[in-house]
């Protein structure tokens, strides 16, 4: 937390930045399961032991997909009006550079290296 009020010490620009991409990269992360999973037709949910009914399902995955879009604008919007280069939020800006980042790292060594989650025993 103190490094957070220092960060805030330097920039409140940067500041600003930084919390609003922690919470649009864990809206964004949130969602990417959830686009899948609509755009595979919800097939390995209708799969699942405790599952939605299939219209009731795929409402509120389009309705969290509808919340998580309006997040994610929203925290993109300057703090105060009018907006200059030190009012500006620039945290779209770093997540795209986080985005591109981790799209990078996927392609040299992840894509080779990354072998995905445990079975599980159907819990």
């Amino acid at each position: 937390q103190m490094l957070l009020g220092l960060i805030n010490l330097g920039s409140t620009s940067a500041f600003t930045a930084f919390v609003s991409v922690g919470v649009q990269a864990l809206q964004v992360s949130y969602g990417i399961p959830i686009a899948l999973s609509l755009f595979n037709k919800r097939v390995q949910v209708s799969q699942a032991r405790w599952k939605l009914p299939s219209v009731v399902g795929t409402v509120a995955n389009v309705i969290a997909l509808c919340w998580i879009a309006f997040e994610v604008v929203l925290f993109s919007m300057p703090t105060v009006l009018p907006v200059d280069k030190t009012t500006m939020n620039y945290a779209s800006v770093v997540l795209m550079g986080f985005m591109a980042l981790a799209a990078v790292w996927y392609v040299v060594y992840a894509r080779k290296a990354y072998r995905g989650p445990p079975a599980s025993d159907g819990l």
